[in-house]
């Protein structure tokens, strides 16, 4: 209560509750990663990783988007059977190149770090002389950035798009991997940072606002409130002992014995000492009493509160966040797990759409493929199997389905991802 208290006091600086209160007005056609990134109107990357993983409900939350996304089925969608081939085999080869990353594993990542971060990082990863794509492997997004100059500028090409990145590693790692990559003229490196060309890099974005440089994830709208909660949770668990626990009084005197300190001091460090005592012999001048805590629960809603504005910005239902159903009737839930699964499929085809042009593409031209496959991932959700089933059963009883025709069957599995028994 006290840090609400100081928040809310007339001795807070005015200043400090506008996040861009008094910042310097920057020309908004010049993009610069000091003025656009972390450094200034964003939360560092590192303390929404911190964030994510000391924040309960932030993890759980972002653990079941995924969990709901890569547990559906995934379908390569392509006229030519050869191409569905050739891809479906360099996925399924992922980690056996250059990297140990293997596909499921590096998909789930193409869906989870944006979440937390805001942005996720493939690495297409060439052959030694840079005329095929052999592997896929994903880059720590603390340690990426965009190529800049000497001003601080994200420096671009001839259509508006950077022409790459940069990345920080370990000292020990910077002569190996610099040489590896020319640096363009205008691009400045610092310390450790080696460039990688942007035909490298695969970049997946959540949410974007303004020029779209530097996204935005679904921790970053819900950072102080996050922070504020597990300052308050350590607080209380620090001062439970004196909120919670009953309170061991004693009533020292009366009119005709005054209480002298030493015998108040006497009493004190009895009770202290007297920890499982069970019969205890005091003068009938000398009263106990046990004071209670009147509303115990009082703090932990007050402590929910705060847990609102995070619940709200995961996307995620409230029963299915907390994993309580308080309040929440039947059609309130169904109506909810639609919205989710809306929200949901809308990041899934935005995710896939960039899967294609920003990976399959690349290996297409790059390693002489006539074309490159569409990837469909779901269905997400129940409700959605659920359609989708009674959908089949009606085509069944309609007999636009054969049920005992195997290829039929095979053909459902395979495209539908439901089996019909």
């Amino acid at each position: 209560m006290k840090r609400v208290m100081e928040l809310m006091s007339d001795n807070r600086p005015k200043n400090e509750f506008y996040l861009a209160q008094n910042k310097k007005k920057e020309d908004p056609a010049s993009i610069k990663a000091s003025d656009t990134g972390e450094a200034q109107f964003r939360i560092p990357m590192v303390e929404l990783e911190l964030a994510y993983l000391k924040h309960p409900l932030t993890f759980n939350s972002i653990n079941r988007n995924t969990q709901t996304i890569v547990s559906t089925n995934e379908i390569l969608i392509h006229e030519n059977p050869e191409v569905v081939k050739y891809f479906r085999n360099f996925l399924d080869n992922i980690g056996t190149q250059g990297s140990q990353t293997s596909w499921s594993q590096l998909k789930e990542m193409i869906f989870r770090f944006p979440m937390i971060y805001g942005k996720q990082f493939t690495e297409l990863i060439y052959d030694a002389s840079g005329t095929e794509i052999l592997d896929l492997d994903s880059i720590d997004p603390k340690q990426m950035d965009y190529a800049t100059d000497s001003n601080s500028s994200v420096v671009l090409n001839d259509y508006g798009n950077p022409v790459g990145y940069v990345q920080t590693v370990p000292f020990s790692h910077v002569g190996g991997i610099k040489s590896k990559f020319e640096t363009p003229p205008g691009v400045v490196l610092n310390g450790n940072q080696i460039y990688i060309p942007a035909s490298h890099i695969a970049q997946f974005k959540f949410w974007v606002v303004g020029p779209g440089f530097y996204p935005i994830g679904l921790i970053e709208p819900s950072y102080l409130s996050i922070k504020t909660v597990l300052q308050l949770n350590k607080d209380y668990a620090e001062r439970a002992h004196t909120i919670l626990f009953p309170m061991r009084v004693a009533t020292v005197g009366d009119e005709n014995h005054e209480p002298s300190p030493e015998k108040i001091r006497n009493i004190t460090e009895g009770l202290k000492s007297a920890t499982a005592a069970t019969e205890v012999g005091l003068p009938y001048h000398i009263k106990l009493n046990i004071l209670e805590s009147q509303n115990p629960d009082s703090m932990k809603n007050f402590l929910g509160y705060f847990n609102e504005d995070i619940i709200q910005s995961s996307g995620i239902p409230a029963p299915y966040a907390t994993g309580q159903a308080v309040n929440a009737n039947k059609a309130t839930l169904e109506k909810l797990n639609q919205m989710y699964e809306l929200g949901l499929k809308d990041f899934v085809e935005r995710t896939c759409r960039a899967i294609e042009n920003q990976i399959f593409r690349p290996i297409a031209k790059i390693n002489g493929i006539p074309g490159y496959p569409k990837i469909r991932i779901g269905p997400i959700g129940v409700d959605e199997r659920n359609e989708k089933h009674n959908r089949l059963l009606g085509y069944i009883a309609a007999g636009i389905i054969d049920p005992t025709n195997p290829k039929v069957l095979a053909y459902i599995s395979a495209i539908e991802d439901i089996d019909i028994v």
